[in-house]
């Protein structure tokens, strides 16, 4: 009879769990006999204790390294060239205010052609892109009429239905009629009704682009506008282009 130690249940070979020694025959008539192994769990703790000492002993990734992590440079202060942008923003805000309201006040002052105011047909050529207006003096009554030269027709002349006054090179001028141009080759005749007959001096009338409210409410709104925020604008790139070039470090040179 033999017996195992450490072998597994059921194997009919000599195989056991771990390393085993040789055997060893007892003494006696029953001859007993057997061998003694080192199990595989002592090894497995053997080598989970191996693993354990040498994890112990690693050092730690970051070891040996002095000190903390350095601090980034701090950003040097803008180039002087911004200082340049935020004037040229608000000089562009005057300039397009100035442009802008002049833009809007031209239908006003512009004057393509005048007449004089005696009672004669007189030719004059006006632009084409619009209605025109005639501007006769406030404290005369002035009544005109317009031939187109080349139709021969007379053109319909209609109320301004708002008040426009104005004064260019002389006496104070409102604005009277408007009309359709047509070819804008004209025969423009005007009389005053109390100068007299043909050749009687009772002034002149002018003639120019009548001015249209829509555009003109267009014009003051954007000439309010633009330059405010132009202004705005320049103001903002100064203040804080001052903030950084005053709280951080002068550029490097070279």
């Amino acid at each position: 009879m033999s017996v195992r130690v450490g072998a597994r249940v059921g194997s009919g070979a000599d195989e056991l769990d771990g390393h085993c020694r040789d055997r060893m025959r007892g003494s006696g008539r029953a001859g007993h006999s057997g061998r003694f192994c080192q199990t595989r769990t002592s090894r497995r703790k053997s080598a989970m204790r191996q693993d354990g000492d040498m994890a112990s002993s690693t050092p730690p990734p970051y070891a040996g390294v002095p000190g903390a992590v350095p601090t980034p440079p701090r950003k040097p202060r803008p180039s002087g060239w911004w200082f340049a942008v935020g004037v040229f923003l608000l000089v562009a805000a005057v300039g397009a205010g100035v442009g802008l309201f002049w833009w809007t006040l031209s239908g006003f002052f512009s004057t393509d052609d005048s007449v004089p105011v005696d009672g004669r047909p007189h030719q004059v050529s006006v632009g084409t892109d619009g209605d025109r207006m005639l501007w006769t003096e406030e404290l005369l009554t002035t009544t005109c009429t317009i031939v187109d030269s080349e139709s021969g027709q007379v053109i319909p002349q209609d109320d301004v239905g708002a008040d426009f006054t104005r004064a260019t090179r002389g006496p104070q001028m409102i604005g009277s009629t408007t009309f359709d141009p047509g070819s804008g080759r004209l025969e423009v005749t005007c009389v005053d009704e109390f100068a007299g007959g043909p050749g009687a001096d009772g002034g002149e009338v002018e003639i120019g682009p009548a001015p249209k409210i829509a555009n003109f409410a267009l014009g003051i709104i954007a000439g309010i506008v633009v330059p405010l925020l132009l202004g705005l604008a320049g103001f903002i790139v100064l203040l804080v282009t001052g903030i950084l070039f005053a709280t951080r470090p002068a550029r490097p040179k070279g």
